[in-house]
């Protein structure tokens, strides 16, 4: 008697274990399918019939759906709201960020940064800079002509500068700081730098509003003139070379 209720014991255990794996095994094939499912679902998306900007007084709100890539009847889905929203944040344009959404309006409350800084242009002789300030506007709606001294706005603009540079046949890095000043509001200083041991190098012509005048017969003449792949003298300590002219020292 006793050895049968010993055998029934033991077969009680064995099943309690193997019940314990079978549950911890479809426990985990539950879980695994139900994570499977949710990636391959594709996110719910909300077809926003008004998309709102409250608080930017530098902006327009044609001018923030550009810079966020949206549109008022765009369809969206709770992840792209949820970006648009670090976005503005991230630019450093805004102080503070929030938002609200419904099933077919989002809005978004912001607080521009009271800290921005003027933009300066340190050695940029290839266009005029109101050119340079236009085309940054046209390629970056979130460019206005100051910049936070934080955030992602300024080091873009130095990269839509290097881009610039590269199109008008220029090899050259760009550098922002900000600049503190005792006389006049802090400024963000963009400097073109050198490229691998010599000058912003050229590749292109040189721009008729950066050629020397040339001088008459009655004057100084001034050398060297700017060619191709020259140093810009313009970013050197340049100094110019007198030489009498032949005719009017009778020799």
């Amino acid at each position: 008697m006793l050895c049968a209720l010993d055998k029934f014991r033991r077969l009680v255990i064995l099943s309690s274990t193997e019940m314990l794996k079978l549950s911890a095994f479809l426990f985990a094939f539950f879980l695994f399918a139900s994570s499977a499912f949710a990636q391959a679902a594709p996110a719910e998306r909300f077809t926003m019939q008004r998309i709102s900007f409250k608080g930017a007084r530098l902006y327009t709100d044609d001018q923030l759906l550009k810079a966020l890539g949206m549109k008022n009847g765009g369809s969206y889905t709770q992840q792209e709201l949820q970006d648009s929203a670090n976005k503005l944040s991230q630019s450093g344009m805004f102080a503070q960020v929030s938002y609200r959404f419904g099933a077919t309006f989002g809005e978004y409350n912001l607080i521009d940064n009271p800290k921005l800084l003027v933009v300066r242009f340190e050695n940029f002789v290839w266009m005029p800079e109101v050119q340079l300030i236009a085309s940054l506007k046209k390629r970056m709606p979130f460019f206005t002509g100051e910049l936070p001294a934080e955030g992602t706005l300024a080091d873009d603009v130095r990269k839509e500068m290097q881009a610039i540079l590269a199109e008008q046949g220029v090899r050259a890095m760009v550098q922002n700081l900000p600049v503190e000043r005792s006389d006049r509001p802090a400024e963000m200083a963009y400097t073109v730098l050198e490229q691998k041991g010599s000058w912003a190098q050229r590749s292109a012509p040189i721009p008729r509003s950066m050629k020397q005048p040339t001088p008459s017969a009655s004057t100084s003449k001034w050398s060297p003139g700017v060619s191709i792949n020259s140093l810009l003298w313009i970013c050197k300590d340049w100094r110019p070379t007198r030489r009498r002219d032949s005719q009017a020292s009778g020799s």
